[in-house]
């Protein structure tokens, strides 16, 4: 028997127009209605699948192409290149880093594997960023699939983590300084989906006295984006108006002032 869906229609005005979402309640991974629609979608599912008779040969040669690897968009900093690597059995990409003389060994060095790290195999790297002089890495893991990261930083000499910790850091855009003391980054305040603010962040402090250096959103789902420039001086702040409209708007800023976009 097929699974049923229930239809809750949620209206949203778009343009002017009313349009409906009746499944948005199955966005809610974590309630009780949405693991059993997900689990009786799976039996149906497994039903299908067990009557395969070569179901097994496919699923041996789907493994053997899913484990051909993986490697992201490298970025260089310091002399060193980074990368999210998945190779192998690693069931979530690894950070590499690599040292770019020509005389150095080709293999990479795994400096993070948040999963075996967390004892989670459902954490995630959501996203990294290096520090100018390759010294550190800022870098976000959420687990099962939620994206809201907490930011934490690894000396990359050491392979020892700092005692920052950031927590509510989704998709967090960071700009180091030059000399790696601190950076402007991107955090919801309140922890939900909405206002995403900058602030700026000295290595060793507490993040809850972290200072605000934008949160003159020109509505709650504006997102905004940091970047620093490599003398230190510059600040440019790009922000996308909402969701739905694909405007935006960039300002640039000293930050020898702190007010420099109006917080």
């Amino acid at each position: 028997m097929k699974p049923t869906s229930a239809s809750s229609p949620i209206p949203d005005r778009i343009h002017g127009v009313e349009v409906d979402d009746p499944y948005r309640w199955l966005e809610d991974g974590h309630s009780a209605e949405t693991i059993a629609w997900a689990a009786e979608q799976t039996t149906r599912t497994r039903a299908h699948l067990d009557a395969i008779a070569s179901r097994d040969a496919r699923h041996t040669r789907l493994t053997e192409l899913f484990r051909a690897g993986t490697s992201g968009a490298p970025r260089i900093e310091g002399g060193r290149l980074f990368s999210l690597d998945r190779w192998g059995e690693h069931d979530q990409a690894v950070l590499c880093v690599r040292p770019l003389e020509a005389d150095a060994a080709p293999e990479p060095t795994v400096l993070i594997d948040a999963s075996a790290r967390s004892g989670d195999d459902t954490t995630a790297i959501d996203w990294f960023h290096p520090s100018r002089d390759g010294r550190f890495v800022a870098y976000g893991t959420s687990a099962s699939g939620d994206e809201r990261s907490t930011l934490r930083i690894i000396d990359v000499e050491s392979g020892e983590h700092l005692t920052d910790e950031i927590p509510n850091t989704r998709a967090a855009s960071v700009g180091w300084l030059p000399d790696a003391s601190g950076f402007a980054y991107t955090r919801y305040e309140g922890g939900g989906d909405y206002d995403r603010h900058v602030f700026w962040h000295r290595l060793g402090s507490p993040w809850e006295h972290d200072e605000v250096l934008f949160a003159d959103l020109p509505d709650p789902t504006a997102w905004p984006d940091v970047s620093v420039s490599r003398d230190g001086r510059w600040a440019l702040l790009h922000v996308e108006l909402g969701w739905s409209r694909r405007q935006h708007e960039k300002w640039i800023g000293d930050l020898a002032e702190r007010d420099l976009f109006g917080a």
